[in-house]
């Protein structure tokens, strides 16, 4: 957060040590960033916070709590490259937040889906049957993916990193046989500033 301009660096510093900051209105932070995208970032320890702003009468109040990034609601992608149509079960557990101080439950089971998709065969990973998890909230962290089908199943681990805007994992890959099952993680590099929410760093 150090390379935020000074009066907004004073106005979230204010509001760590206070527990909020009052003033009249403009505050200068939601002119540096949006307050609905952005994350501050400190560095040691990692800490990431999301700043808010309440207004009543003549007044405005800042407050900066500690969160774990999220890259929102959004659903994970299934393929399947496998010469046999697959159903399968598809459970994803959140085991393990990025960040140490957070206040979440784990393991915690996010996808718990019924899932049918067609053969693959003859098909590339861009033009293989593809179908949607349920949407779920991707905080940050690790994860624990699990497909079944009637013959087998295999469980991986993935992480959600928290620098999405250049790695965010887009979903799985099936393929094998009818009774042997193997599931890989596709991974899609994404510069995409809408879909990325940005960073103030604390350097």
């Amino acid at each position: 957060m150090q390379n935020l301009p000074k009066a907004a660096m004073n106005e979230v510093e204010t509001a760590l040590e206070e527990g909020y900051y009052e003033a009249a209105p403009p505050l200068y932070l939601p002119n540096v960033i949006d307050l609905q995208e952005t994350y501050l970032q400190k560095s040691d320890p990692l800490t990431f916070y999301r700043a808010s702003i309440d207004r009543e009468g003549d007044v405005v109040r800042l407050t900066v709590d500690r969160t774990v990034p999220t890259q929102g609601h959004r659903s994970l992608d299934v393929a399947n490259l496998s010469e046999v149509p697959r159903d399968i079960e598809l459970m994803i557990d959140y085991v393990e937040p990025s960040v140490p101080y957070a206040e979440v439950d784990t393991p915690k089971r996010v996808v718990n889906d019924s899932l049918s998709l067609d053969s693959g065969s003859g098909r590339s990973q861009l033009d293989a049957p593809t179908v949607e998890t349920t949407e779920f909230d991707r905080l940050t962290g690790k994860y624990e993916a699990t497909v079944v089908t009637d013959t087998d199943n295999e469980t991986i681990e993935y992480t959600e990193p928290y620098q999405f805007a250049y790695f965010p994992q887009r979903g799985f890959l099936l393929d094998g046989t009818d009774d042997r099952l193997t599931v890989s993680l596709i991974e899609q590099p994404m510069n995409d500033d809408i879909n990325c929410s940005r960073y103030w760093y604390d350097e």
